[in-house]
């Protein structure tokens, strides 16, 4: 159950579709990064997933949310269909003349490393507190490939949960991220 006056943010990373990946959302406390919900699913269509994902960041104090675009656009829809605060790429440009941005974090060979890095820095510096098995599973099974440098699931694994918990780290360390209410980041 939410806490009153706390401040929660929550990552979503989207999925392919019925049967296929996982599609994963994490809420943590902002303030101390507990995990306190999670919704993971490879059954629940796309549009279907992205309203409960929506309620879930409505429960939960109107939480900030950060969306992975590469397979979020369902989420990204209700999240916006629901009024809910989700981040925006902006550019410094963007950012002085006031305008909006794109919605989601866009996950690309240059950005997802040092995304997955301020996941590691959470956990290694004891930040993180997560009690979802699948998750730390997730975690022992992610490499990084010696042959190419690319940071992903082991052979045969997934990388949902360790995604949607990198993207909520991420929006934690946001400026107002911390608040229950405010603008648009």
């Amino acid at each position: 159950t939410p806490r009153p006056g706390m401040a929660y943010v929550l990552g979503a990373d989207g999925s392919k579709g019925v049967g296929a990946d996982y599609a994963d959302a994490v809420v943590l406390e902002a303030r101390t990064l507990t995990a306190v919900a999670e919704l993971r699913s490879n059954i629940i269509e796309p549009a279907v997933f992205g309203e409960l994902v929506a309620a879930l960041a409505q429960w939960y104090n109107n939480a900030w949310c950060m969306v992975g675009r590469k397979w979020g656009e369902s989420v990204l829809v209700q999240l916006d269909r629901a009024g809910c605060r989700v981040w925006e790429e902006r550019s410094e440009a963007q950012v002085r003349a006031g305008r909006r941005g794109i919605v989601g974090f866009d996950e690309t060979a240059q950005s997802k490393p040092g995304l997955i890095d301020d996941l590691a820095v959470a956990i290694m510096t004891r930040q993180l507190t997560d009690p979802s098995r699948v998750f730390w599973e997730e975690a022992s099974r992610y490499i990084l490939d010696a042959a190419t440098g690319k940071r992903a699931a082991a052979a045969g694994g997934h990388d949902d949960t360790i995604t949607a918990r990198a993207l909520a780290v991420r929006m934690a360390a946001q400026p107002g991220a911390t608040r229950v209410s405010g603008g648009a980041v």
